[in-house]
């Protein structure tokens, strides 16, 4: 009688070890995809957003501009995007005459969010403006980028 409990017993530790090594290699799959899931969401925190202005000239032509600096997704706010206008603006601190547009289509919570229905880019805020405002961007931005030229380390000359 007690070498039939033994076997029985034997058996069931092999049973039980068998059951206990199956779910080790279920919680060893589950953390290697979910470390990679964790690895591409932090690439995509970390993604930067361009942010273009658009506007319909009066000739019928579309003008774009890209602004120079592209913040990254986790660090994009709206306080945050406020600042980059006013930088390239010159407009007062708080004027939101440029999100408008922006905050009421939910375009700004997509790109911070990181999703797109349409299939575009989620990677690129765009901003309607107006043709004044286009062109005083655009002429900051060239002329930041001529100053730029003139101080880059690489075309100074040492004397």
């Amino acid at each position: 009688m007690w070498n039939a409990f033994w076997l029985w017993s034997d058996r069931l530790t092999i049973l039980f070890a068998c059951v206990g090594a199956g779910f080790a290699i279920w919680g060893w799959i589950r953390t290697t995809e979910l470390i990679h899931t964790n690895r591409l969401s932090a690439a995509r925190r970390k993604a930067e957003i361009t942010i273009r202005f658009a506007c319909k000239k009066a000739n019928g032509e579309a003008g774009i501009v890209d602004l120079p600096y592209r913040p990254r997704r986790d660090q994009l706010s709206r306080a945050e995007l406020m600042g980059i206008i006013g930088l390239y603006t010159g407009a007062p601190r708080f004027e939101t005459d440029f999100l408008h547009s922006v905050l009421e289509d939910g375009s700004l919570a997509r790109v911070i969010a990181g999703e797109n229905d349409d299939g575009a880019s989620d990677e690129l805020l765009v901003i309607p403006c107006s043709e004044a405002e286009f062109s005083l961007i655009d002429a900051r931005i060239k002329a930041q980028r001529k100053k730029g030229e003139l101080t880059h380390p690489k075309e100074v000359q040492s004397t």
